[in-house]
């Protein structure tokens, strides 16, 4: 055992005494594994951010109950302004006692609104007019971090002294319940899995490539190794030490990434998605095992690429292949993944457990992997039968088929990502078609809510006309609503209404009245609602039944025409109305009207599922991690091309002295870039495309194509390469140059 770790030790020696080209090797390693070291690390900060995140949303989610009096009153007042959510509360303390939200100094007064610092930044904006009138209070203070869950969080808490007046009931106690969440949807915990799995497998694989940069120096070292006397499994082992000090190196440098970008993550926001910096904060456990695996990777890597490689005293050649790569081998790990998950069908919820997680995430990164394994396959069977070209084609498929494999490797890492993407992209697509069919009125769509207090039933007629009169709205659905009481509720609708939210109303007259499905009303009885007001459910009520839609918005139990209303003089304290936005359409001059009417409306889009939020929110997450991975491999990938173009710094100073263009080899290495990451894409498409079908059915969901998604995200991985290949161009011109042979 000393002995191995004596020879590895030597071969880190040799990478800092090997002269520059050894230096410059190690140096090429180092930046490739730092910056897969830098994502890994920034992985092992997620748990954290989440738990922080969870603990101060936990910490402001308010405790209702009996407050003796000293209570503080809560409506949710939520908004949304050019597309921005901004979440607020109206609040109005009993006394000096009451309950203060965290990152809170102080109890805004009525007209008065404390905010946080990303709101504050957005009223003072060109434009922001239109939102101060809306939320038509004052700003007299910051929210602290406590209170936020992210710096560029828009929210606001809205001092009022109409609360009480209103009847609104929800008193708050104390603050840090626990936010509620639907751990139960076999959906949701697959998403998750998925895309932790999908996001970091392709940084693995990419870190495992890093560490295979070779030269012809590193090959001359080891002849010479050879020639006074260590076996091939010494001069293995001292190779793979070369490679552990780049990946060592590689360690240090993506540690000091991670910390010199961590003040950064609280300045910007990828996909809606921002974080505080503190807490950015690696998991300990976690990211020991990045310090422990990452060498090793190294080591692992190194060792099973010299095994094609025969090292001399006179030379060092490496093996080709004397027959094509085996497809079998290669078939097992996508095989095996789909046999794993296919164990899942007909019981999605097996995901939500422990054990489910870990085997589902077991199939999923073999199924990945397969990627890899079939990607070196699929590259020499393709260029090996590849027809003729013109001459910077031909240059390219020459390299190709020279090639051990690197191509394939390499560009593996974005089959990964693409696969992965692809497969998530489609799980998320069919949720929310399958929720947004659940629930389906008329030709509506866009449906916004809105719930305000009115005076009279002329006003709420009013209120009606007024939120169809705003820009961009189709269609408004009003109910004006009487005071409660005993869980009963009245409402007051035209006929025409009523056929818009029930199934089927019959033959309806101005001065018939309704009872809904469910409802344990009967004729003659007496509704007690505010004090000195009271409803009697007339003789001759219908039984009604209202849509699904109908029944999730309207809570009326009691439905009245206007003119069965005007005879027991019952007048509207409410408004309860569905607008539809035509679509492309802004929400705000809809939102702004419903201010108009009561600067305490609440306004808030129908949601078709109870988890459309999160899912939303992981998309997000999704979008921005894809973002960070594909941006690292694309870095990496240069440091990869750089370093193959290094290793061919001999050949093409020649080519240009016997007359190659260098047009000629630019369009040669876009070529030679092109091919494995067309083939890499199609794969990608292939296996992302099956893994998202049958994870569709694991979780009971419409298998379907999101074939605009797909594109994007496979034209995102095309870009990457584009890109990468564009910025080789210069140094490629500049290891042309025929002044490089005086060094020969």
């Amino acid at each position: 055992m000393r002995g191995r770790l004596g020879q590895l030790g030597f071969g880190m020696h040799l990478a800092v005494s090997g002269g520059t080209s050894a230096r410059l090797r190690a140096g090429l390693t180092a930046v490739g594994v730092g910056l897969g070291v830098m994502l890994l690390l920034g992985a092992t900060a997620v748990p954290h951010i989440v738990d922080a995140r969870s603990a101060r949303e936990d910490a402001r989610t308010p405790v209702f109950g009996d407050s003796g009096g000293n209570g503080l009153r809560w409506l949710a007042t939520d908004t949304e302004f050019h597309g921005h959510e901004i979440g607020g509360v109206t609040i109005q303390p009993s006394d000096a006692r009451s309950p203060r939200p965290p990152g809170l100094a102080r109890f805004p007064g009525p007209g008065q609104m404390i905010v946080s610092p990303a709101l504050a930044q957005l009223l003072r904006a060109p434009g922001a007019v239109e939102l101060e009138r809306r939320l038509d209070a004052s700003v007299i203070g910051t929210i602290a971090d406590a209170g936020l869950t992210g710096p560029r969080e828009l929210r606001f808490y809205r001092g009022s002294s109409q609360l009480a007046a209103r009847g609104v009931l929800a008193d708050v106690v104390a603050f840090g319940a626990a936010h509620s969440q639907d751990p139960t949807v076999p959906v949701l915990k697959l998403l998750i899995v998925m895309m932790i799995v999908g996001l970091l497998l392709p940084v693995g694989v990419f870190v495992a490539t890093a560490s295979r940069f070779g030269s012809e120096d590193r090959d001359r070292r080891l002849a010479a190794l050879r020639l006074v006397g260590a076996d091939r499994l010494a001069t293995a082992r001292i190779a793979a030490g070369e490679s552990l000090l780049g990946a060592l190196a590689g360690l240090i440098l993506g540690g000091l990434l991670f910390l010199a970008l961590r003040p950064v993550t609280g300045h910007i926001s990828i996909a809606g998605i921002d974080v505080f910096s503190a807490d950015v904060q690696p998991v300990p456990a976690l990211a020991a095992l990045v310090v422990v695996l990452v060498p090793a990777c190294a080591v692992l890597a190194t060792l099973i690429g010299m095994r094609r490689v025969v090292v001399e005293p006179l030379g060092v050649t490496r093996r080709g292949e004397g027959s094509s790569r085996k497809l079998a081998w290669r078939l097992i790990a996508p095989v095996l993944g789909f046999l794993i998950l296919a164990t899942f069908l007909g019981n999605g919820h097996g995901v939500e457990s422990t054990a489910g997680q870990l085997e589902s995430a077991a199939g999923v990164v073999l199924v990945l992997i397969g990627v890899s394994t079939l990607l070196p396959w699929l590259v020499e069977n393709v260029v090996r039968r590849a027809p003729d070209g013109p001459l910077p084609y031909l240059l390219a498929i020459r390299r190709l088929r020279s090639d051990d494999g690197t191509a394939g490797r390499v560009v593996g890492a974005i089959g990964l990502a693409v696969a992965g993407a692809i497969a998530l992209q489609m799980l998320f697509s069919s949720a929310q078609t399958a929720g947004q069919n659940s629930l389906r009125v008329g030709a509506l769509s866009g449906i916004t809510q809105i719930t305000a207090q009115v005076r009279s039933s002329d006003g709420a007629a009013a209120a009606a006309a007024r939120l169809r009169a705003a820009a961009g709205v189709v269609q408004v659905i009003a109910v004006a609503e009487i005071s409660p009481a005993s869980g009963a509720f009245v409402a007051v609708a035209s006929c025409a209404t009523i056929a818009e939210i029930s199934e089927a109303a019959g033959r309806c007259r101005n001065g018939d009245s309704f009872i809904t499905d469910g409802a344990s009303l009967r004729a003659g009885a007496l509704i007690k609602m505010a004090p000195g007001i009271r409803a009697r459910v007339p003789g001759g009520s219908r039984e009604l039944t209202l849509t699904a839609l109908g029944a999730e918005l309207f809570t009326a139990r009691l439905l009245l025409t206007p003119a069965a209303a005007a005879r027991q003089h019952l007048e509207a304290t409410g408004l309860t109305a569905l607008a539809s936005v035509r679509p492309g359409a802004s929400g705000d001059p809809l939102r702004d009207a419903a201010a108009e009417l009561d600067p305490l409306a609440d306004v808030s889009e129908v949601l078709p599922v109870v988890t459309d939020n999160l899912l939303v929110t992981l998309r997000h997450i999704l979008f921005a991690g894809a973002f960070v991975v594909l941006l690292t491999i694309g870095a990496s990938l240069l440091v990869s091309a750089a370093e193959q173009l290094r290793e061919r710094r001999s050949l093409l100073p020649v080519l240009a002295a016997f007359g190659t263009r260098r047009s000629t080899m630019a369009w040669a290495m876009l070529w030679q870039a092109a091919v494995p990451v067309a083939l890499g894409l199609a794969l990608a498409i292939a296996l992302g495309t099956a893994l998202g079908a049958l994870l569709m059915k694991i979780v009971s969901l419409p298998i379907s194509f999101d074939w605009s998604a797909i594109a994007l995200t496979v034209a995102s991985g095309a870009a990457v390469i584009v890109a990468v290949t564009a910025a080789t161009v210069p140094m490629l011109w500049r290891t042309m140059d025929p002044r490089g042979l005086r060094e020969e």
